[in-house]
């Protein structure tokens, strides 16, 4: 669990290294909008989310309220902060996320709308 919370703390903050550091070369990122830039995948997926995140958000963070721990598979359950960059607007909305943790390193990070989904997703 402290894998996920190091991996969470560096998206929070716009840490690509410190992701870099606990992330699988191969990671698949599923964000929330996902829809329109698909799944992020491997080191170099990971960079791209980042610099997506810093081209359109000053802040990006998702503050938990609740950690489930799924054996391979940890849920964060939290709100996720966001504040665009150039208008400053901030929006608040609910999230949860789905982190898959194999031999010592995050090989997926999806993040779901629905606290019920990602439960799911975790196999809860």
């Amino acid at each position: 669990m402290a894998l996920v919370m190091r991996g969470l703390e560096s998206v929070n903050t716009g840490d690509v290294g410190a992701m870099l550091e606990v992330a699988d070369p191969e990671i698949r990122v599923t964000p929330r909008r996902a829809p329109v830039t698909g799944t992020y995948v491997g080191h170099d997926g990971m960079r791209e989310f980042f610099a997506d995140n810093a081209e359109s958000m000053e802040v990006f963070r998702i503050t938990p309220e609740e950690v489930v721990d799924a054996g391979d598979r940890v849920v964060v359950i939290g709100t996720l902060l966001v504040r665009g960059r150039g208008s400053g607007i901030e929006m608040t909305f609910p999230t949860a996320t789905v982190t898959t943790v194999r031999d010592g390193k995050i090989v997926h990070f999806e993040e779901f709308i629905e606290r019920d989904k990602a439960l799911a997703a975790a196999g809860l």
